[in-house]
C-alpha cells in the first residue's frame, strides 16, 4: 500500500492535520447548518407576527369587501425587502360561491397573487408562504397569503460559509504548524533508532549505542535495542572464541579421521574378504576393500552389486537383484530375506561364499555390509578330501565285494551312456539319474551323487541340461571308471569267485555220475552273480543311510537261498531295488523316539529274501504279470508302514485314480508323485518306485505289497525262471 512506503514522520503530520482539519471542518458545516436553521425559524415566526398584524388591520375592509382599503393595508409590505406579493381572500359559508376569491393584491400592479386561494404554506421551491386568517366580529371573513422570498436566507449561508472557510483554513495552517513542531518530538527518536539500526545491518558494527533521553516508550525501546546490541556483542565475542576452539578441534578431528581413514584403507587394502556396503537401493559404496575388485573387478560408479555380478554371472546377478527388491519392499522378514541372497558364487574355477550383515538404524535399514570371501582353496581341499574319501570307499568295497562293485561301474557306465544317448523323455532319464544317484550314495561315492541330485533339479526346473554338460559327465565317469579298475588290478567285471560249499557241491555232483550235460548247466549256473552279495550289499546301503539319518541302525536279515543269477539279465533290477531299500529306511523305519512312542524295539529289522515259487500267488495289490513259477524276492521291514491316505491325496492332487486300494497302490509308482513333503539329496522325487517297476515289468514279472499302519511294509518281487529249483547251489 502506499501508505506503507510513507515515513512514520508523513504519517503522523497527515494523521495529526488530517484529523485537526476534519474536526473544524466538522464543527464549522454544523454551526452552518444551525444558523441556516435557526435563521429560516426567526424568520418564519417574524412573518407570521406581520401577518397576524396586516390581518387584524385588513379585518374591517375585507368585512365591508373594500378593495381599495384592503390594498392600503397590504401596502405596509413595502417596507419589508424580502416581500414578493400578497393577496386578501374572501371567506364566505360553503353554500356561496365567493368562498377563496382575490379581494385584493400586493403590489397592485403586476400582481403575481393567483386568483384563487393556494392552501400551500411554509417554505417551499425557495420561498415562504404565510397564510393568516382575517376575522371580523361575526368570525372568519377572509385569508391573507404573503409570499417572500429566501434569498435573505441563502445569501446569509453563503456569508457563513465563508467565514466557516477562512476560519478552517487558518486553524489547519496553525495545526500544521504545530503538527510539524510536535512530530519531531516523537519521530526525532524513531530517526535515531533507524540510524542506528541501518548501521548495524549494513556494517556489522554491533558498538553502536542511540542515547535518548526521554523517559518515556522510546527511551525504554531505545535501552531495549541497546541492551540488545550488548548481548549480541557479548554472544560473538562467545562465538568467535567457540569458533576458534572448533576449528582448532575440527583439524584435530580431521587429522585423526585421515589417520583412521588411512589405518582403515591399510587394512582394506590387505584383508583378504571383499568388504563393501550397498545402500539400500544396492548401489556400491566407494569405499572398499582391495580385495573386492580383485575378486569381481571394478565397478563403474553407482554401479548395484546385482549389475556387477551379472557382468559376471547372469543367473546369479538375476537372482540377487530379485532377493534385493524382496529385501527392500519390507513383504518378508529381514531375516528371510536376507537368508534367500546369493550365498555361493562360482567364477570359472574360482569359488566365492557371500554374507550379508543389515546396517540398521533402529529398525530402518539404512543398507547392507557384503562380506565375499575367496573359497577356492577350501573347495579345492574339500574336492581333494572327498576324492580320498571316495578312493578309501571304493578300496573297501573291492576288499569287501569286488564282483559287486565291478558289476555297479559296468551297470553306472551302461547308465551314463544312456543319458547322452538323449532318448527324448525326461521321466526316463529323471529314473536314470535318481538311480545312478542312489548307487553312487550307497558306495559312498558323494561327488557323483551330489552331481546327479543337481542334474534331477535342474531337469525338474525346467532347464534344458546341455550336451557339453552330458560329455563333461561321461568323460569324467571314464576316467574315475578307468583309475578304479586300475586300482582294483583289472578292466572288467571278468573271473568267477566260488566258495568252499559251492566247490564241495559241485564235487559232490561229479563224483555222483551224473552226465556232462548236468554237469555242463551247473558250470553255467556257478557263472552266474551270487544274489547272497547283492542283497548283502542292499543290507549294507541301508545301515549307512540310516547312519545318515541319524536314525538307529537296523538289524538286516538276509537269506538267498544259494541262488545265482545272470548278471547281465538281472542288474539293472538290482540298481533300481536300492530306491525300495532306501524308502524303506527313509519312510519307514522310525527314529529311536518314535519307535519307543510306537512300543517297537529301538532297533527296526530289514528282511531281504529269495526263494522259488510255483503257482499264481493270493496277494490282493499287484502290478504286473505274475509267472506261473519263478523267483520271489521278498523286502520286509516293521517300520511305520505306507501311509496310503497321504498316497490317495496326493493321486487326486495329480489326476491319477484315486477310487481303490490297487488306483493307491499303482500311484506309489507314478513319476513325481511322493508322500514326502519336501526334497532331499535321499528321497522325495517321486521316479525311484517308477524305476523299480520298469525294470520287474521289463523282466516279465509282477511286483506286489501289504502294508498296515505301524506294521511295516511287506514286498514281493516276482520274477520269471524257468529253472528256479535249480538257480540255488546244488548240495
Amino acid at each position: 500500500m502506499f501508505l506503507g512506503k510513507l515515513k512514520v514522520r508523513s504519517k503522523m503530520l497527515a494523521l495529526l492535520v488530517g484529523v485537526s482539519t476534519l474536526s473544524i471542518g466538522a464543527v464549522c458545516v454544523a454551526f452552518i447548518r444551525y444558523d441556516s436553521q435557526s435563521s429560516a425559524q426567526a424568520k418564519h415566526q417574524t412573518m407570521d407576527v406581520l401577518g397576524a398584524a396586516i390581518a387584524g388591520a385588513a379585518a374591517g375592509p375585507t368585512a365591508f369587501q373594500d378593495t381599495k382599503s384592503a390594498i392600503y393595508v397590504l401596502d405596509t409590505l413595502s417596507a419589508e425587502p424580502t416581500a414578493q406579493w400578497a393577496g386578501i381572500y374572501l371567506h364566505t359559508p360553503k353554500d356561496e360561491k365567493t368562498d377563496g376569491t382575490l379581494l385584493a393584491a400586493w403590489p397592485e400592479e403586476g400582481s403575481a397573487a393567483p386568483e384563487t386561494l393556494d392552501p400551500i404554506q411554509g417554505y417551499h421551491d425557495g420561498v415562504l408562504t404565510i397564510h393568516a386568517p382575517v376575522k371580523g366580529q361575526g368570525g372568519q371573513v377572509g385569508d391573507l397569503v404573503i409570499q417572500l422570498s429566501t434569498t435573505d436566507l441563502q445569501a446569509r449561508s453563503e456569508d457563513m460559509a465563508g467565514i466557516a472557510l477562512k476560519v478552517l483554513i487558518v486553524t489547519s495552517l496553525l495545526v500544521t504548524l504545530l503538527a510539524v513542531l510536535v512530530q519531531r518530538l516523537i519521530t526525532g527518536p524513531i530517526d535515531r533508532l533507524v540510524q542506528g539500526a541501518h548501521k548495524v545491518s549494513e556494517e556489522g558494527d554491533y558498538s553502536v549505542r542511540v542515547v535518548l533521553e526521554n523517559q518515556d516508550e522510546f527511551g525504554e525501546l531505545a535501552g531495549t535495542f541497546n541492551a540488545m546490541l550488548e548481548g549480541i556483542q557479548e554472544r560473538d565475542a562467545e562465538l568467535v572464541a567457540h569458533q576458534e576452539k572448533l576449528e582448532e578441534r575440527v583439524r584435530q578431528r580431521t587429522r585423526d579421521l585421515d589417520q583412521r581413514n588411512a589405518a582403515m584403507r591399510l587394512v582394506l587394502d590387505n584383508v583378504d574378504q571383499g568388504l563393501v556396503s550397498l545402500s539400500p537401493e544396492g548401489v556400491l559404496a566407494e569405499e572398499r576393500s582391495a580385495a573386492f575388485d580383485a575378486m569381481l573387478g571394478q565397478p563403474t560408479e553407482g554401479e548395484t552389486l546385482g549389475g556387477r555380478l551379472s557382468r559376471l554371472d547372469p543367473k546369479a546377478g538375476e537372482w540377487f537383484s530379485l532377493c534385493w527388491e524382496s529385501l527392500t519392499d519390507g513383504f518378508l522378514p529381514l531375516e528371510m530375506a536376507i537368508e534367500q541372497l546369493p550365498q555361493e558364487l562360482q567364477l570359472d574355477d574360482a569359488h566365492f561364499t557371500l554374507s550379508f550383515k543389515p546396517l540398521l538404524d533402529g529398525e530402518q535399514l539404512q543398507g547392507m555390509l557384503a562380506v565375499i570371501t575367496d573359497v577356492t582353496s577350501e573347495v579345492e581341499q574339500r574336492r581333494k578330501e572327498s576324492v580320498q574319501r571316495e578312493r578309501l570307499a571304493v578300496f573297501q568295497h573291492l576288499m569287501r565285494d569286488r564282483e559287486a562293485f565291478s558289476s555297479f561301474l559296468d551297470e553306472a557306465s551302461g547308465i551314463v551312456a544312456s543319458l547322452r544317448a538323449d532318448s527324448g523323455d525326461d521321466a526316463v532319464t529323471q529314473r536314470q539319474l535318481h538311480t545312478l544317484k542312489g548307487n553312487a550314495g550307497i558306495y559312498g561315492l558323494e561327488r557323483w551323487a551330489t552331481r546327479c541330485h543337481a542334474l534331477e533339479q535342474q531337469y525338474i526346473d525346467g532347464e534344458p541340461v546341455s550336451e557339453q554338460t552330458l560329455d563333461q559327465l561321461a568323460a569324467d565317469w571314464s576316467a574315475f571308471t578307468t583309475e578304479v579298475r586300475t586300482l582294483a588290478g583289472e578292466h572288467s567285471a571278468g573271473g568267477l569267485v566260488i566258495d568252499a560249499q559251492e566247490l564241495q557241491g559241485l564235487r559232490h555232483l561229479l563224483r555222483s555220475g551224473v552226465s556232462s550235460a548236468r554237469v555242463e548247466e551247473e558250470l553255467e549256473r556257478l557263472s552266474g552273480e551270487r544274489v547272497v552279495n547283492r542283497l548283502d550289499h542292499l543290507g549294507r546301503s541301508a545301515s549307512e543311510l540310516a547312519r545318515k539319518l541319524g536314525k538307529p541302525l537296523p538289524t538286516v536279515e538276509v537269506n538267498a537261498g544259494g541262488f545265482r543269477l545272470d548278471r547281465e539279465t538281472y542288474s539293472e533290477l538290482w540298481s533300481s531295488l536300492v530306491h525300495l531299500v532306501r524308502n524303506a529306511v527313509d519312510h519307514g523305519l522310525e527314529d529311536a523316539e518314535g519307535r519307543a512312542q510306537a512300543g517297537k524295539p529301538a532297533q527296526g529289522t530289514l528282511r531281504m529274501r529269495l526263494s522259488p515259487y510255483r503257482g499264481a500267488p493270493s496277494e490282493a495289490l499287484v502290478l504286473g504279470t505274475v509267472p506261473q513259477q519263478g523267483l520271489c524276492l521278498e523286502i520286509q521291514d516293521d517300520g511305520s508302514g505306507i501311509a496310503w491316505e497321504r498316497i490317495a491325496q496326493r493321486a487326486a492332487q495329480a489326476g491319477l485314480p484315486a477310487d481303490t486300494p490297487l488306483d493307491h497302490f499303482a500311484a506309489l509308482f507314478a513319476d513325481g508323485l511322493s508322500s514326502r513333503e519336501q526334497v532331499s539329496e535321499t528321497s522325495g522325487r517321486g521316479v525311484g518306485m517308477a524305476a523299480v517297476l520298469d525294470e520287474v515289468k521289463a523282466l516279465g514279472g509282477a511286483i506286489s505289497v501289504r502294508s498296515e499302519p505301524g506294521e511295516g511294509s511287506h514286498w514281493k518281487l516276482w520274477l520269471p525262471h524257468a529253472q528256479a529249483a535249480r538257480a540255488r547251489l546244488v548240495a
